[in-house]
């Protein structure tokens, strides 16, 4: 599977997002089998991307502006596109993403998040339009309904664009880890108990082999294929789908049957 790592504006440059450039980040995603083709984008004509190259030989990269993303996409054939960047200016990317008709992913970090609002009642028009975040801010949101699954390292961060209404059709949501270079591991002493791993549960009656295969590309893309142990339900879900390796369908039609079994 070839996916397209789409990195838009200055804040995609910084520090934060440099890990998902890494050799260590391409290389695990070229082990779980994905071609990583990384795209960056200048928001603004004036403003161009400042230049973090990626490490990797022979890696396919662009540098373009925001209105060329659906037609590399396209060129490319990539089968699912990862956003990087800061919320308030992604709307006009994931809308050439969405041109695109391929699945988008975005990587919610602490250096593009939105702020909490206000708590209480607003007092005047001006807290008011404030909360809001004006019609700049109800066009990222609108533009957000494209991203169907969100992925993060950071739980609190991804909290906060789910209540302000980001992401509203968005099936699922990951927590991982940035990936590292691999670290040598020792032998395990005898009779020593593996490693547990943490369980992912996806309960979604509605759900078909199309949601199973985004989610599978999902866990891929966090660049942590052996990281989750993977159970869904009920077992309609993956009836017209391969699972992935590991993945465990649970035979129920009850949630909180399903939050039994896994937990």
């Amino acid at each position: 599977m070839k996916a397209a790592l789409v990195f838009a504006g200055p804040a995609a440059a910084t520090a934060t997002f440099r890990p998902y450039r890494s050799r260590a980040f391409l290389t695990a995603l070229a082990e779980a089998g994905i071609a990583p083709v990384v795209i960056d984008l200048d928001l603004v004509a004036e403003r161009r991307f400042a230049d973090v190259p990626a490490e990797l030989p022979g890696l396919v990269t662009y540098r373009n502006h925001v209105d060329r993303l659906a037609l590399i996409v396209a060129q490319e054939g990539a089968a699912l596109v990862q956003t990087f960047g800061a919320t308030a200016e992604l709307a006009p990317v994931w809308h050439e993403a969405a041109r695109a008709a391929r699945p988008l992913v975005h990587f919610v970090s602490s250096a593009g998040t939105v702020a909490e609002a206000p708590s209480g009642r607003p007092r005047r028009l001006g807290d008011l339009v404030g909360r809001a975040r004006g019609v700049a801010g109800w066009r990222v949101r609108h533009a957000s309904r494209h991203v169907a699954a969100v992925v993060g390292s950071n739980r609190a961060d991804m909290g906060r664009h789910f209540r302000q209404g980001f992401f509203a059709r968005a099936r699922f949501s990951l927590v991982a880890p940035p990936v590292a270079a691999p670290v040598p591991i020792a032998p395990a002493a005898e009779g020593r108990t593996p490693r547990s791993v943490p369980v992912l549960g996806v309960f979604d009656p509605e759900a078909g082999s199309a949601t199973l295969a985004l989610l599978s590309r999902a866990v891929a893309l966090t660049g942590h294929s052996d990281l989750f142990r993977l159970h869904v339900a009920p077992a309609a879900f993956a009836r017209d789908g391969v699972l992935p390796p590991g993945a465990t369908v649970v035979d129920t039609d009850d949630p909180v049957a399903f939050v039994r079994d896994i937990d």
